[in-house]
């Protein structure tokens, strides 16, 4: 049986009445192979669903794990020693995963019911989460918002899965001063997605590609480029291929160091658990690999590319206890996933993935579960490379 024992400080014990629960390091307790270790049990309730963000220290080094989960925001050393000057509350708000930006802060989107929001948050030093730009919930800018990029020209661009002048999602742009813009609003026409969903992904050759969860030829979602003025061109609707496509995409893609980018659909396939697919920057289309139970099932988050190419990821269900699993995709195998954990529920494992893996400065990637851990609360995780 692992041993997750917690060792907390002494502020993190004074603190545990006020938090709920209790903050609790790990212990840096192995829980599986392939390096897999739990860095982190966060108390019950708190469910982190969004990738951690990784920035620097006091030395400069990318050594502080950024999360916001359903009542705190944390900031999490790599070796998990946490207490109660590492978290404050940010109550009633969904938040996206935060992308850090050139201005050395990070930023991102929340949303409460009738409103959205773009927001900032200065790491390592802040204690609170301001809003830049506010996002209204009717026939204009569009809510509920998903995650931010930076654009190349500094701005920062994001979608909204609902709202605009057909109700069916925008595209948007904002200055980090609370200057935004709609670039691009979606709509029912023949062969067009709409309900975009994650971030962007800047491409190599100046323009922005993206997802959309629905519409399309065959309705179950596209692919997308935008120019940086907001000319939107649909490059792909799945359901090409039949029931054995993907479709149903709930994150964005990633670009990878061959030119190509990489994603994953949460349903559809040969087998009915997801797929990986590879798109170029001309609209070139490539199905990759179907996942079967064993290896995981509704991948939901987006990819993280390697260096070397190698994919990771994480699916929020399948392995051998159907509570999720990590796992190594190289593009040029592709009929073979390699899991890297399987995740259990059980001796403080965490379990129901639901995030994106974030690459830290000791090497390592770094993710979290919805559920499982010490305190019930998920866990934040590691894998080595």
């Amino acid at each position: 049986m692992t041993d997750c024992s917690p060792t907390l400080t002494r502020r993190a014990i004074c603190a545990a009445p006020l938090l709920g629960a209790g903050l609790a390091a790990a212990g840096m307790a192995r829980a599986g192979g392939h390096g897999f270790e739990t860095v982190f049990h966060f108390p019950r309730g708190e469910s982190p669903t969004t990738r951690p963000l990784a920035t620097p220290d006091a030395q400069g080094r990318r050594r502080l794990l950024n999360i916001v989960t359903a009542r705190l925001a944390w900031r999490i050393p790599l070796n998990g020693q946490a207490d109660a000057d590492d978290a404050f509350a940010v109550y009633h708000h969904a938040f996206s995963s935060f992308t850090l930006a050139s201005d050395g802060l990070a930023y991102g989107t929340r949303t409460r019911p009738g409103a959205g929001a773009v927001c900032r948050w200065d790491v390592p030093k802040g204690q609170s989460i301001e809003n830049v730009a506010r996002l209204r919930n009717d026939r204009s800018e569009g809510t509920p918002p998903g995650g931010l990029i930076e654009g190349f020209d500094g701005a920062l661009y994001g979608t909204a899965f609902g709202g605009g002048s057909h109700e069916v999602g925008t595209i948007f742009r904002t200055t980090t001063t609370g200057d935004l813009a709609v670039l691009h609003t979606f709509d029912f026409l023949p062969g067009e997605g709409h309900s975009p969903v994650g971030s962007l992904t800047r491409g190599d050759d100046g323009n922005y590609y993206g997802v959309t969860a629905q519409g399309g030829e065959f309705d179950p979602g596209t692919l997308y480029r935008m120019t940086p003025d907001g000319a939107v061109a649909f490059l792909y609707s799945f359901g090409q291929g039949g029931a054995n496509d993907g479709g149903l995409p709930a994150d964005g893609m990633t670009l990878a160091p061959d030119g190509l980018f990489y994603g994953m659909t949460p349903a559809r396939g040969k087998h009915s658990s997801g797929t990986i697919y590879s798109l170029s920057h001309d609209g070139a289309y490539r199905s990759l690999h179907d996942f079967q139970a064993e290896e995981g099932r509704l991948p939901q988050a987006t990819l993280f590319a390697m260096p070397d190419g190698r994919l990771y990821g994480t699916c929020g269900r399948g392995g051998a206890f159907d509570l999720g699993t990590v796992f190594r995709f190289r593009p040029e195998r592709p009929g073979r996933i390699e899991v890297l954990h399987s995740f259990s529920g059980k001796d403080c494992d965490g379990a129901l993935p639901m995030a994106g893996l974030e690459l830290a400065d000791d090497g390592n990637l770094y993710s979290t579960t919805r559920e499982g851990g010490l305190f019930g609360g998920g866990i934040l995780f590691r894998v080595r490379p």
